[in-house]
């Protein structure tokens, strides 16, 4: 290549590192935008877009796999928080399976007690029956 012509290259890169986009409102406000400029008469804002900036096939594809990771990072937390939520829902279902159990059987049974650590029944009286029926009232009303 003839070395007059080289100071011509920039030039050239640089023509091409643009691309020409019309930007127009149609009557109903809604805003396009085109590579070619649309056949009816309204009226254009032409739009400079640099080329050089924008992404080639690597960077797309390099940023994919980032979002495909965080995707993936995501779904998996949001995976375990379910898994989180279903055994702390079954949980408290069986608590309340039991605290139901012992509601009713402190109100229709003639006595209520407790084991204490050598196996022995300790029965209680009309207050602490009363306290123990409340308690498990309670805990019904709020978490049942």
């Amino acid at each position: 290549m003839s070395a007059r012509y080289l100071f011509l290259i920039p030039f050239l890169l640089a023509a091409s590192s643009y691309a020409q986009v019309y930007r127009w409102v149609d009557a109903e406000g809604n805003v396009h935008f085109s590579d070619r400029q649309p056949g009816q008469k309204v009226q254009t804002q032409s739009v400079r877009v640099d080329v050089q900036n924008s992404y080639n096939g690597a960077d797309i594809y390099q940023e994919q796999k980032k979002l495909f990771k965080i995707y993936d990072g995501d779904r998996a937390a949001q995976k375990a928080a379910a898994e989180k939520a279903r055994k702390e829902e079954q949980s408290l279902a069986k608590q309340c399976e039991i605290a139901r159990y012992r509601l009713v059987r402190s109100r229709n049974a003639g006595s209520v007690f407790s084991v204490n650590n050598d196996g022995e029944r300790v029965y209680y009286n009309n207050d602490q029956r009363k306290l123990y029926t409340k308690r498990w009232q309670d805990f019904v009303d709020k978490k049942c």
